[in-house]
């Protein structure tokens, strides 16, 4: 089982089904997405053993970030040859990190 923020709202994804978490938990667990992540161990353990009711199909173009508002994002950078090749830069020893904006994160699929 996956989570997904759908419609800004906590999914879990399975099976081609999506099931809001907040609805699903009868108001137990959060709606938020980001909030998931602070009771990640007791949700899951809810979903591996709860019946989650019905959940409905979704598209690939409803899935949003699944972490909102992350505090940091790093990169790495020509972190395979074929990316250094393209560059036309000998491969790093070692990984070059950067920072990158919150605003960089785009929903699946869309650069």
């Amino acid at each position: 089982m996956k989570v997904a923020n759908i419609g800004h709202r906590a999914h879990l994804v399975e099976g081609g089904l999506c099931f809001d978490i907040a609805q699903a938990s009868d108001g137990r667990f959060p709606a938020d997405p980001q909030a998931v992540f602070a009771r990640w161990q007791e949700i899951s353990d809810w979903a591996a053993g709860s019946c989650l009711g019905n959940g409905r199909p979704y598209q690939a173009s409803e899935l949003l970030p699944p972490v909102p508002r992350p505090r940091q994002i790093f990169g790495i950078g020509l972190n395979y040859l074929e990316h250094a090749a393209e560059a036309r830069v000998d491969p790093p020893r070692e990984p070059m990190v950067f920072t990158k904006f919150v605003t960089s994160l785009t929903p699946p699929g869309r650069n």
